[in-house]
C-alpha cells in the first residue's frame, strides 16, 4: 500500500487472503476501506512495491501465484490503473518503494528474484525509470 497525498488516501493493491489466494483488488482508505472497480488492473500478486511519484501512485513488480517475479510498472490515477512501458526498467523482482520528496520521484531499492538478493537503486519520475 502507499499514501497518496494528492487525494489524502491510502491505496492498497493485491496481496493474499487467508486461503492463500493471490488477489488483484484495489482498496482506498479515506476514514474507512472502500473497494474500487477500475476498468484495468495489474494481475494478482504479492510483495509488490508501491509509492507516490509526485503525481500518481506507481506500482512495480511483485510475485504471482506461481512464484514468478514480475517486472511490470503500473500507475493509479485515483480511479484506474494504467500499465506503463518505460524504455528502461528494473529486472523483475519483489520490492519495496518509497517517495523521495527531495526529487519528487518514487525510489526502489533492492528486493529479490530467482537470481537472489538485489542491491540496485532505481527512480521513477512518472515516465522513466533510471
Amino acid at each position: 500500500m502507499a499514501y497518496d497525498p494528492a487525494t489524502k488516501s491510502i491505496v492498497l493493491f493485491g496481496g493474499a487472503n487467508n486461503d492463500k489466494q493471490y488477489l488483484a483488488d484495489t482498496w482506498v482508505w479515506q476514514g474507512g476501506w472502500v473497494p474500487k472497480a477500475p476498468a484495468t488492473s495489474p494481475s494478482a500478486r504479492v510483495n509488490l512495491g508501491m509509492a507516490f511519484d509526485g503525481r500518481n501512485i506507481v506500482l512495480f513488480g511483485g510475485n504471482n501465484d506461481s512464484g514468478t517475479s514480475l517486472g511490470d510498472t503500473w500507475t493509479w490515477d485515483g480511479a484506474n490503473w494504467s500499465q506503463q512501458f518505460p524504455a528502461t526498467s528494473p529486472p523483475a523482482r519483489d520490492s519495496i518503494m518509497t517517495y523521495d520528496a527531495g526529487t519528487g520521484n518514487a525510489l526502489l531499492f533492492g528486493g529479490s528474484n530467482s537470481t537472489g538478493s538485489l542491491g540496485d537503486t532505481w527512480t521513477w519520475d512518472g515516465a522513466t525509470q533510471t
